[in-house]
């Protein structure tokens, strides 16, 4: 885990990051002489962060408390599209994490009529080990399965195949080549089957990143896109996408941009960053 810079020992973290007045204090702050800039994807900042099985368990503990309201949310995000599906439809999730989402939608009594199957993948054993721990306490775990690995394994190809809705949220900014990972979906998926985005955005203004950094410190996660530690929120917003490489990487791999706008109440992102914190887009596969 990176630390910041040994200088100002008398500042406490939160005071460091709160005297940067731009991305290149902040990232100098924290990855010292490393030539990160906010103006392109930085693929080469850390992601390790779930390679630590122990901060794969905090990450689940400290999300428990605001967890439901959170749930209720995402499923309010997706159901519209998910109960668009034909029934016995397969859907997909590409690093579930502790599979928060795919238990989520499937304990859905309404999209549970679908009699869906739910499959997600990541490639952190850990976070699998605490999906499959609640898939066992969950009603619909017949229908729900989780297995390590990325979108290049076997097993994960092999499910794209059937799959109608894959679900990318909150991890284009871990995959290390998004427009590969994009080719790859398009080459798997069945014609007309739909990948769900949503992401950090790079293009996000200083000071609203600035201010969520801030929030990991204090630990208002209510408040924070990613409960994570300042110095991987950072290396987050380096190696996201904004919106126009996102669309030009989606038409590249003919995976046909259809939607930009999926949760109420979050404005688009036209002509207005300083409007909308995430990226959210849907795409078919033409």
């Amino acid at each position: 885990m990176h630390q910041p810079k040994n200088q100002d020992k008398g500042l406490t973290l939160r005071e460091k990051i709160q005297s940067c007045a731009s991305w290149p204090d902040l990232i100098e702050l924290f990855y010292p002489g490393r030539s990160f800039g906010i103006h392109r994807r930085n693929s080469g900042a850390p992601a390790d962060l779930y390679q630590d099985p122990v901060l794969c368990r905090l990450y689940d503990a400290l999300h428990q408390e605001e967890r439901a309201n959170y749930l209720r949310g995402v499923v309010q995000e997706l159901k519209p599209i998910v109960m668009n599906l034909s029934p016995r439809s397969t859907v997909a999730e590409v690093g579930c994490g502790p599979g928060f989402i795919i238990l989520g939608l499937a304990s859905d009594p309404e999209i549970a009529r679908l009699r869906l199957d739910f499959v997600g993948y990541d490639p952190s054993p850990e976070m699998i080990s605490i999906a499959n721990e609640k898939r066992c306490a969950s009603q619909e775990n017949t229908r729900i399965s989780f297995f390590v690995g990325t979108t290049e394994s076997i097993p994960a190809a092999h499910l794209l195949q059937k799959c109608s809705l894959l679900i990318c949220r909150n991890v284009l900014s871990w995959i290390p080549y998004p427009e590969s990972e994009f080719n790859s979906w398009s080459a798997a998926l069945p014609p007309n089957a739909q990948v769900y985005l949503r992401d950090l955005r790079r293009d996000l203004p200083f000071a609203i990143a600035k201010q969520r950094i801030l929030d990991c410190i204090q630990f208002q996660f209510h408040r924070s896109l990613l409960s994570f530690p300042p110095a991987s929120m950072i290396s987050s917003y380096l190696r996201a996408l904004n919106p126009d490489e996102v669309r030009t990487s989606l038409d590249a791999a003919s995976l046909s941009y259809v939607e930009h706008e999926v949760q109420s109440g979050v404005p688009a992102d036209a002509g207005r960053p300083d409007r909308v914190e995430m990226l959210f887009m849907v795409a078919r596969k033409t």
